[in-house]
């Protein structure tokens, strides 16, 4: 079996020496692919760390590092039309927006305010996986909100899977990241994060076995 992980934060470029990226360090993705890792799974990890204390030893990860929206964006690609995955874990914290126009020279460090410009919406990653890249096998999304409650997390989780043609959703809350709530198109299990690795073993497990 052969699981693709994507996992991480995207840099999107402002000026040639500077980035806007987020909080996410990928460590959800290391922690699933080591442990997959350990059940002799093939995997692929996509990643914007750097993991090689962490990989040493493990044969069976295949690293590719990224920093850029579109680095990832190329990787997913590749992978999906090359190394044909079983199951595409996409765990990857993507920007959801870039500039319009990225200046061309450093900005300046002198000026008392900044004006950005426009920002536009960048692609949506997870819908290119199947619309664009064709991916027909097991999706795994993951999705993080600053909702008040569980009931509407699983609301937002449910309608993204649907939309994205996932299989599974993972979805948590900002302010209880200690928690995730997987999430189907028929059911919902709310689960500590320590466990969430081996619960998408058994998941993916059964979906083998039951050849879907």
């Amino acid at each position: 079996m052969k699981v693709f992980i994507t996992s991480g934060n995207t840099w999107i470029r402002i000026d040639p020496v500077r980035v806007v990226t987020n909080v996410f360090t990928g460590e959800t993705g290391l922690n699933i692919a080591n442990y997959l890792s350990e059940q002799n799974v093939d995997v692929i990890l996509a990643s914007s760390n750097h993991y090689l204390t962490e990989l040493k030893g493990r044969e069976s990860i295949n690293y590719r590092h990224y920093q850029y929206f579109e680095e990832l964006d190329a990787i997913i690609k590749d992978v999906i039309l090359n190394e044909k995955p079983d199951v595409i874990i996409h765990a990857a914290a993507v920007s959801d927006y870039q500039p319009k126009e990225v200046s061309t020279i450093k900005i300046k460090s002198n000026l008392d305010e900044l004006d950005m410009g426009t920002w536009v919406r960048t692609k949506k990653l997870i819908h290119s996986i199947r619309q664009e890249y064709g991916y027909t096998k097991s999706l795994i999304q993951f999705k993080l909100e600053t909702l008040e409650n569980d009931d509407e997390l699983i609301s937002v989780g449910r309608n993204s899977l649907l939309k994205n043609q996932s299989n599974l959703c993972i979805a948590n809350r900002f302010n209880e990241l200690e928690n995730v709530i997987a999430i189907t198109s028929s059911d919902q299990l709310k689960m500590p994060r320590s466990d969430l690795h081996q619960y998408l073993w058994q998941w993916i497990s059964k979906k083998e076995i039951d050849g879907k």
